[in-house]
């Protein structure tokens, strides 16, 4: 039998919301920190909606709704200031139906970190096709196993193992990897028209505990230069800004100029140092840095 929608009410501004709004904000603050986001409410007087804001820039905002929505789930809807001679008075940053209070904070973590972002770094909010990133969970080893196969069978002469190597590798190996990337790293993935087509690794330097690494970037030959690049390597910006990191460090092979064109175009700059990543077929990698604001 198919539920009945809630009628949706309106109400004088001084109207307080509906219970599912008063319980996700509380969680939000508990998730994110009660001071992580300012309420910007330009929808008093709707009941099952309301507005938060970074509180760096109020023009980096989301508007969440529980109309309609079962327990647990939630519309949102992400804006960014307008840009320079748009005369529209936001930008569309994206929408979103997300499930749990875990995963509408990543969402809201990785939104708000967009107000306090290195100069320079371009948003990505603008795709040719929708793109969706998201965080890897502990759960989800053979998805990280599949990725990197799909990664090394596209690019094998991108990364420091071969794909034989990767294949042989047991199951154990893959348990252990997603755990860490979910729990002390980050792995984000990328999705377009239903299916992922990019990921990336965020990592913690262990040689610099106040730095970051970016490894592991790779985007389906078939999808690249549509912006899923500069959006997995957002969300490692952005991750690796929520850690209090001073600075992301990636490694980047000398032969492959378009590859350190998209670094370049993010703000990363060469660091001078170079090295060789031990493959089948050695070859010649460079590093590079992206100085991350401080707090």
């Amino acid at each position: 039998m198919a539920q009945t929608q809630p009628k949706r009410r309106t109400v004088d501004a001084n109207a307080s919301k509906d219970p599912s709004i008063i319980r996700l904000l509380d969680a939000l603050k508990a998730s994110l920190g009660p001071h992580a986001f300012d309420i910007v409410d330009h929808w008093k007087s709707d009941l099952f909606a309301v507005g938060i804001a970074c509180p760096n820039n109020h023009g980096v905002l989301a508007y969440m709704s529980t109309y309609g929505q079962p327990d647990g789930r939630y519309s949102v809807s992400l804006e960014l200031p307008p840009q320079p001679g748009d005369d529209a008075p936001y930008t569309d940053a994206g929408k979103y139906e997300v499930q749990g209070i875990e995963a509408l904070s990543e969402v809201i973590r990785r939104h708000f970190q967009r107000g306090n972002r290195p100069q320079g770094l371009p948003n990505n909010s603008a795709h040719t096709a929708p793109v969706q990133i998201q965080r890897t969970l502990a759960t989800e080893h053979t998805l990280v196993r599949k990725l990197r196969l799909a990664a090394l069978r596209d690019a094998p002469d991108a990364f420091g193992e071969t794909l034989n190597d990767a294949m042989e590798r047991p199951d154990e190996y893959w348990i252990e990897l997603t755990d860490s990337l979910a729990k002390k790293h980050a792995m984000f993935t990328a999705t377009v028209e239903g299916a992922v087509r990019g990921s990336v690794f965020g990592i913690r330097d262990d040689r610099n505990p106040n730095g970051g690494r970016l490894g592991g970037m790779w985007v389906d030959s078939a999808y690249r230069r549509r912006g899923l690049g500069l959006a997995l390597l957002e969300a490692v910006v952005d991750w690796a800004t929520s850690q209090g990191f001073d600075a992301v460090r990636l490694w980047v092979p000398v032969h492959s100029p378009r590859a350190k064109s998209l670094y370049l175009k993010a703000s990363f700059k060469p660091t001078g140092i170079t090295s060789v990543a031990e493959s089948t077929s050695p070859f010649e990698i460079e590093e590079m840095i992206l100085t991350l604001p401080s707090a």
